[in-house]
């Protein structure tokens, strides 16, 4: 089996997705275990709209976990940068309040996609989020190659054989 077979079936029935990490090791640990360590974490993730703020109140009221437990992981994913820790005036029984509102950071965008089948969410922003993905990811592998004095011609051909179903010359 040649190697453009071989990553084919790799990738049939897998979602081809990855995952942009900072470049510390350490705060790429911050950031895996701040939404994969706990069931609560990654459900909070889940819950945050892609596209608005959500409220802590009703994250507490909708995921059942107590004030506590929520609290501590919403600051765990600010410190981790998935979310954008906000503060919002609003008018409750003609009372002026402020209320906490989180919000995904591009980031955390990319998390909730890796947590959420793709079904859940509407094409044209899995259309959006791939196109950003895919300008990061490419973004980052060219530096990658001038650092390394890899051929940019050679990762053109690939891409271009694995668009057009060639087989892969440059293996």
């Amino acid at each position: 089996m040649n190697d453009l077979r071989k990553r084919r079936a790799l990738a049939k029935g897998f979602w081809p997705y990855v995952i942009p990490l900072p470049t510390s090791t350490a705060q790429q640990s911050r950031l895996l275990f701040s939404v994969f360590k706990s069931e609560a974490s990654m459900n909070l993730v889940k819950h945050v709209p892609l596209d608005k703020e959500a409220y802590q109140k009703e994250l507490i009221r909708t995921l059942g976990y107590s004030n506590k437990t929520v609290i501590k992981w919403l600051r765990s994913l600010v410190k981790a940068g998935i979310l954008n820790e906000g503060m919002k005036e609003t008018t409750v029984k003609d009372r002026r309040v402020w209320v906490k509102s989180y919000r995904l950071t591009p980031l955390g965008k990319w998390i909730k996609l890796l947590l959420v089948a793709p079904r859940e969410l509407p094409a044209d922003k899995i259309r959006e989020l791939i196109r950003d993905l895919f300008t990061l990811y490419v973004t980052s592998v060219a530096a990658l190659c001038r650092k390394y004095g890899i051929s940019l011609n050679i990762l053109r051909t690939d891409f271009h054989n694995a668009l057009t179903n060639k087989r892969n010359a440059t293996a």
